[in-house]
This record gives C-alpha cells, structure tokens and sequence, in this order.
C-alpha cells in the first residue's frame, strides 16, 4: 500500500543518516581506530605460533553438547515419573531406609511391624531388638502433602544446564585469555621458553588458581537464564489472559525485552571480567568491576574498535573462504 511505501521510505532515510553519522564519527577518531590493526597483527601473529588455540572452541562446544545430551536425558527420566508427590517419597522411604530414620532396617518385615513411624506429628514409636525409634528425620514427609514436585525437578535439572554450559563457557574464556596475555607479556631474558603447549598450561593454572571465579561468574550468567526460562514459562502459561487483556500482553513484552537486555550487558562484563581474571589473576569480583571502570572510561574507543575489528575479522573469512 501507499501507507507502506511511505514508512519504508522513512527508515531508509533514517537508516541512512544514522550509517552517515557513524561514518563521519568513524573519520573523526581514526587515531583510535588504528588500534586495531596492531591487536588483529598480535592476534595473528599469537595464531601462527600457535595454531591449536583454534580448536579450543570445539572442545568447549562438545563440553556443553555433552553437558545438554546428559541433562536431555535426566529430564526424559524425570518425565517418566508421571507424578511425584510427598506420598510416593514416604513410601519410597519406608522401602529403602534404614537406620537413619526409624533406628532399625525398615525393609525387615518385623521391624515395620514394631516401628511405627508416624510422619504426620513427626513422632516416631516403637522399637526392634530393644533399640528405641529415632525421630529425627521422622517429621521431614508429610504423606497428606499432593504437591507435585515433578515441575521443581525440571526447574532444578534446567537450572544445572545452564550452569554447566557457563560454567564450560567461562573455562573456555579464561584458558584463551591467559594463554593469549602469557604469550603478550612474555619476556624471554627473564621467563625462559614458552611453554610447549599454553594452551594446557593456561587450562593447567585455570583450574588450580581461578575456580572459584568461573564458578560464580557462570552462577550469575545462569540465574538469569533462569529467571529468563521462569518469564517464559509464565508466559506459556498466561497466554490466553495476555489475548484478553492487550495491557497485559505489552508489560509482558516490555518484561521480556528488559531482561534480555539485561542478560546480554551482563554477559559482555562477565566476559570481560574473565580477561581480567585471566590477565591479572584477581577475583572475579574484582575483575569485573575493573572491566566495569575499563568500559566507562573508554567508552568511544571501545565502541567503535570492536565494531572496526569485527568488520575486519569477517572481510579477512571472507577474503579466505573466496580464495579457497
């Protein structure tokens, strides 16, 4: 229609004075720009020397692959519960503990007849061989209680999944930070020789110096994928209120919209926060704040050189595919 003519010729001219604005800005910093071309010289020349730093992405990919096809099939098993109440657990218990609940072996056909364990008052009677009940974990079921947990054990395997692949996703950052910035600040008079294989050093000094960081750093990437599988979810559930209501419907979106952004700047300092862990060794809460104070000091340059770096990185792929 005419209508759309008119607003597709709008956005390409507001398009087009955004791309000439950036460009005008881009010749007005080429100073900083030329940052770029000793870190892409660096990097080259790091890749050369040493050319399996390159497949260090594979193994952190085949890492999470793994790490979906193991939970994938904790959820099928789950799914074959059908239902699991605190009723089903009480029984469960009263099959297969032993001492820890009634003070004697449960499975004995005398003992359920002489221990009586009541878990409704928490109260346990009785006795077998003359070792009286104990009550510690006898209040811990309540067999009146239908609550189907079914939908809380896929939170919690969901939840492990998301934890794992960023817990294998920082790995991955860190190892290639630190085996990049030990080859960067290396200094042969005094470090001796590089070591034969850095990438096995820098995985080597990851695990021993800087679990801790890539534990809690991939714990908060994974709370908010949670909380971003938890807006989904309502969602799902709420859909047909969000067509009754359009109210509804916009403060969802505006939700959802929020919290993706949200997850995506947290994902860019946490990233950065593990070149710093790998770079100076601190905590991963030091780090990020480092990287925090890094971004706002450096806001144009570090807006415009990554731009400029992607752009060359993708003419250099394409440059190689066509020539191959």
């Amino acid at each position: 229609t005419a209508e759309t003519v008119v607003y597709w010729t709008i956005g390409g001219y507001v398009l087009f004075a955004l791309w000439l604005v950036y460009f005008v800005g881009i010749f007005c910093v080429c100073d900083r720009i030329a940052l770029c071309i000793p870190i892409i010289r660096n990097s080259s020349q790091y890749i050369r020397r040493v050319p399996g730093i390159l497949f260090l992405p594979f193994f952190t990919y085949a890492a999470q692959m793994a790490s979906m096809a193991f939970f994938s099939f904790f959820i099928l098993l789950i799914n074959t519960c059908g239902s699991f109440t605190a009723s089903d657990l009480e029984e469960a218990a009263h099959a297969s503990l032993t001492t820890e609940l009634c003070g004697c072996d449960v499975s004995s056909e005398a003992c359920m007849r002489l221990c009586v364990c009541d878990t409704m008052s928490g109260l346990t009677t009785g006795s077998y061989d003359g070792v009286p009940c104990n009550n510690t974990a006898a209040g811990a079921l309540e067999a009146d209680d239908d609550t189907d947990y079914i939908t809380y054990m896929f939170a919690v395997a969901l939840f492990g999944f998301f934890w794992t692949t960023n817990l294998f996703q920082a790995i991955g950052t860190i190892v290639m930070s630190r085996a990049v910035a030990d080859n960067y600040w290396h200094d042969p008079e005094t470090d001796g020789e590089l070591p034969l294989s850095p990438t096995i050093t820098a995985l080597k000094g990851t695990l021993l110096y800087h679990t801790g960081s890539v534990i809690f750093g991939a714990l908060i990437v994974a709370i908010i994928n949670m909380m971003r599988a938890t807006l989904q979810y309502i969602g799902s559930q709420t859909r047909e209120m969000q067509e009754e209501s359009r109210m509804l419907k916009v403060a969802f979106c505006v939700c959802t919209c929020a919290l993706w952004c949200f997850e995506k700047v947290v994902k860019y300092f946490t990233r950065n926060a593990y070149i710093f862990v790998a770079i100076t060794g601190e905590n991963f809460v030091q780090s990020a704040w480092n990287a925090f104070k890094t971004v706002l000091h450096n806001p144009v340059r570090i807006a415009i050189v990554q731009p400029i770096a992607f752009l060359v990185l993708m003419l250099g792929k394409a440059g190689i595919t066509a020539g191959t």
